[in-house]
């Protein structure tokens, strides 16, 4: 499981980790026994933790077994448990890793699936923030460009002779969101 493979990061951050469910003490004991899970699993078996926040899953009709399911979600938290951040999605199938939220939100390195190629004026070093994606499992990709001196590159809007602009097509039957880039660094 993704969170289980993450949550020595997790902890080094300083960070802690639990997981809510509407299902029963048994049903998350078994689960977690079956996929060896260390970080606590919280049963909310009639739903008001998850009615509390906000996250019930209201497009689950209440005649169903699945009723009571929270939308998939994530909150951070800080040392004194306030929400400092949240990641959620409308679809229980898709999902951001916590590799990636640790890389987007707190610098961790973002090493998984890493490879490099030089090109005519510049070296390029690409990686993911985990080393395999499922369908529906957000990650965070990135893109580190090596120029040799006195070689630069202008982002899109700028006033400059040479542009990076693209083109950043989505590949058929892939989800992505838009392009960002973290804040620019000095050289000087």
């Amino acid at each position: 499981m993704e969170l289980e493979r993450d949550y020595s990061l997790v902890r080094k951050r300083g960070l802690g980790l639990a997981a809510i469910s509407y299902d029963s003490v048994a049903v998350l004991k078994n689960f977690s026994d079956r996929k060896k899970i260390t970080f606590p699993l919280l049963s909310d078996s009639d739903s008001h933790i998850i009615r509390a926040f906000g996250i019930l899953n209201e497009s689950v009709k209440p005649e169903t077994a699945q009723y009571g399911i929270p939308h998939p979600g994530t909150y951070l938290l800080d040392a004194k448990g306030h929400v400092v951040a949240k990641y959620f999605e409308e679809d229980m199938r898709e999902r951001i890793s916590a590799s990636a939220i640790l890389a987007g939100r707190f610098g961790e390195p973002v090493t998984a699936a890493r490879g490099s190629a030089e090109v005519k004026h510049a070296a390029l070093t690409t990686a993911a923030s985990t080393p395999i994606a499922m369908p529906g499992h957000r990650i965070l990709l990135s893109l580190e460009i090596d120029l040799p001196a006195h070689m630069h590159i202008y982002a899109p809007g700028s006033q400059a002779i040479f542009l990076l602009t693209g083109p950043w097509t989505r590949p058929a039957g892939r989800n992505s969101r838009p392009f960002s880039s973290p804040a620019r660094k000095s050289c000087i």
